[in-house]
């Protein structure tokens, strides 16, 4: 029998390449798999984190532009201006001013992310195209800015989104024209005197010191009052045009001074105008004036001498209404009250 040899070389070569990998090998194969799921993992955070956060920014300002909308279709001058304010506090977003009052913020809960939703409503007006805030007590301009800020919480991080919109008075003209003068009483400028626009009276002012006011308004024909407790009041008719500044001056008389003093009655019965618990020094004997305020006279007994009108005592403290003077020991000095008299 033949056997073909081979060299031993095969054998080792064959031997070698059915040999495991060494501990070393498993080592470095390990962190380099470790590293790459931590990798991967670190990216499925981010990316989950990423799709976090554009969720609540997106829901927060689906629900500014909610309130926006919703404060939009109320008409305008239902549409209430923010005249009780706060100041935000919560750390690391921009702070901004909110109503507390006519609008008070709002907790929501959407998609399992807690939201605060305020509002802040403001006058505005519009000067070559840049929208200038005015305070609550000012003038209305026809123009109001609408803002609503929703704030939420990420981790321990705020965070805010905000949206601003204008509501406009459909009726809205441009106010370019300006009444301005003084009130005096003789040469005395008035201080505090109220000067009204009598077809509307939201449009007024008060003078100063130097008695001295303004009105911003539109163009047109208007009824100026001026009034000040204590003196006659003032009307002057004026039209007034686009882009004008009028002067109109008051001189308002003042009102004369004096005291009065007196009884104020009601003029349809009889009034006890005077008592005397002792008459003629006898504690057991009283004496009643009755004084007649009306022009009618009162009868107080019949020509045959029953009683109209009865005076009686009454006794109250023991909880009951007790007549302590029968009528057959009253005496009356006269048998009627004349107008304005006494009896």
């Amino acid at each position: 029998m033949l056997k073909k040899s081979f060299p031993s070389r095969f054998f080792r070569a064959r031997n070698l390449s059915q040999q495991g990998l060494t501990l070393v090998e498993v080592i470095v194969a390990t962190v380099i798999l470790t590293v790459g799921v931590l990798a991967f993992l670190g990216a499925i955070g981010n990316i989950t984190k990423s799709i976090y956060l554009t969720k609540s920014k997106s829901i927060a300002t689906n629900l500014a532009q909610e309130k926006i909308e919703s404060l939009k279709n109320i008409s305008y001058f239902r549409l209430l201006v923010t005249t009780a304010s706060a100041v935000s506090s919560e750390p690391g977003i921009p702070t901004y001013t909110y109503d507390t009052s006519f609008y008070p913020p709002e907790i929501l809960t959407v998609g399992q992310i807690t939201f605060q939703r305020r509002v802040f409503i403001q006058k505005v007006t519009e000067n070559a195209g840049v929208l200038e805030p005015n305070s609550w007590w000012e003038n209305d301009t026809g123009l109001k800015q609408v803002t609503s800020h929703v704030i939420w919480k990420e981790g321990i991080k705020w965070r805010s989104a905000s949206l601003s919109n204008l509501r406009e008075n459909p009726d809205r003209k441009t106010i370019d024209a300006k009444f301005i003068g003084t009130v005096k009483s003789g040469i005395n400028p008035l201080l505090e005197a109220t000067i009204v626009i009598m077809q509307n009276l939201q449009l007024k002012d008060k003078t100063d010191a130097a008695g001295t006011y303004d009105i911003n308004l539109n163009k047109g024909s208007y009824g100026l009052k001026a009034s000040k407790l204590g003196y006659f009041s003032s009307i002057i008719e004026q039209s007034i045009d686009s882009g004008e500044t009028k002067t109109v001056d008051f001189n308002l008389s003042k009102m004369g001074e004096g005291s009065v003093s007196g009884l104020a009655y009601l003029l349809n019965h009889l009034l006890i105008s005077k008592v005397c618990p002792a008459a003629e020094g006898d504690e057991q004997l009283e004496f009643v004036e009755i004084y007649n305020p009306t022009n009618k006279t009162f009868e107080m007994l019949t020509a045959t001498g029953a009683v109209t009108y009865f005076v009686g005592f009454m006794k109250t403290s023991d909880g009951s209404v007790t007549f302590i003077n029968p009528q057959a020991t009253t005496k009356y000095m006269r048998t009627f009250v004349p107008p304005h008299g006494y009896f």
